[in-house]
């Protein structure tokens, strides 16, 4: 309901679980102590001032595959730092960053297929910005709009700064770097971890697909199974 948490100023984190489809309008509304949100992947509409004066609110973990409704002050009196948006969110919405200037990096899955309008407004702070589809999402030149792009860093997948290079909006990046091809990256984030790991099983178990990650094929058999995944554990255990 409506301010359902209200002013809870003892509270110190919050996670939306995944059976949950809408955050309400005003729900943790001056909930100054909390420093922690994680958004389930059911979340479809949040709703005005939701987070609204958490002035403590640190951390934003974004797991909502298709939000599809955010309230442009929903983080209204908020200063993130960090924001971590699920390899399995295919939507970013509009207003989901909304001046947020404490930001510095943010990296957007390859998961993703589209980006809102307003998406990182005013998000002045931000020095990079890591994508890592290989085909750069279409995007209007308001999703980093007021954002200093002409002196940050796009990173992008290994032989993709071309197409980035030559695409609208993303084209306007002062830099344009490439993330290291290394062997066991299965997301292409310049690391080997248990995200990987994790993608391996989702795709071996039928939940995701391999053409939606070119380094999920890591001995090069033009499959992926059981002997991707013991490489990738391997390689994280230094093995």
């Amino acid at each position: 309901d409506y301010g359902a948490f209200a002013d809870c100023s003892g509270l110190t984190s919050v996670t939306i679980g995944n059976a949950v489809t809408e955050i309400g309008e005003a729900e943790f509304l001056g909930c100054s102590g909390l420093t922690s949100v994680t958004i389930g992947n059911s979340v479809t509409s949040i709703g005005d001032r939701a987070f609204k004066y958490c002035s403590g609110l640190k951390t934003l973990n974004f797991h909502a595959a298709n939000c599809a409704s955010v309230s442009y002050n929903w983080l209204y009196g908020v200063s993130l730092t960090t924001l971590n948006i699920g390899d399995g969110v295919k939507t970013i919405p509009s207003y989901l960053a909304y001046m947020q200037s404490g930001l510095t990096s943010v990296t957007i899955p390859n998961s993703v297929t589209s980006i809102g309008s307003d998406a990182f407004y005013q998000c002045t702070g931000l020095t990079s910005v890591t994508s890592l589809r290989e085909t750069p999402v279409k995007i209007k030149s308001n999703v980093f709009q007021d954002v200093p792009v002409a002196t940050a860093t796009l990173l992008v997948p290994d032989g993709c700064s071309t197409v980035y290079g030559s695409t609208a909006v993303w084209k306007d990046f002062g830099t344009i770097e490439e993330l290291p091809n290394m062997k066991g990256d299965v997301n292409g984030d310049g690391k080997v971890d248990v995200k990987d790991i994790n993608i391996v099983i989702n795709i071996i178990l039928g939940m995701d697909s391999k053409d939606n990650y070119s380094g999920a094929d890591v001995n090069g058999d033009n499959k992926v199974d059981i002997v991707d995944l013991n490489t990738v554990i391997n390689i994280i255990l230094g093995m």
